[in-house]
């Protein structure tokens, strides 16, 4: 009875740590965005005020991270989860670590997203103080 309840508990936690990083598929197509020149640039790079930049990391942070950060970065796997306020806490080279390699929890992106992609969103997270 012990070992059913213990095997039961690691199942649950296992189920909830692969359901981070949300939809990770890598299918190669292009994440550009198109700058007002027209050219075509990666995640988050944009000459076009920043708009374009804000919208681009937010889809790659709702396609990878809210199911461990949430929609409002309050975090949903205890206080280390939480981002509302990151960059007050963590340097920018911190977090594009954090983000590239993981640990504590967390999964690497390294090889998931570009480093394009990682460098927008740390940049992104960095701004939230």
């Amino acid at each position: 009875m012990k070992h059913a309840k213990l095997l039961i508990l690691l199942l649950a936690f296992g189920l909830i740590i692969s359901g981070c990083g949300g939809n990770n598929d890598n299918t190669g197509t292009d994440t550009g965005t198109t700058t007002e020149e027209g050219a075509t640039g990666n995640a988050g790079t944009t000459t076009n005020a920043g708009a374009a930049t804000t919208l681009k990391v937010e889809e790659i942070y709702k396609a990878n991270c809210v199911s461990c950060h949430a929609v409002d970065l309050k975090g949903n796997m205890g206080p280390n989860s939480n981002l509302q306020q990151v960059g007050s806490r963590r340097t920018l080279e911190e977090i594009h670590n954090q983000i590239t390699n993981g640990g504590n929890g967390m999964m690497a992106f390294k090889g998931t997203l570009s480093e394009e992609e990682i460098h927008a969103l740390s940049e992104w997270l960095y701004a939230k103080k």
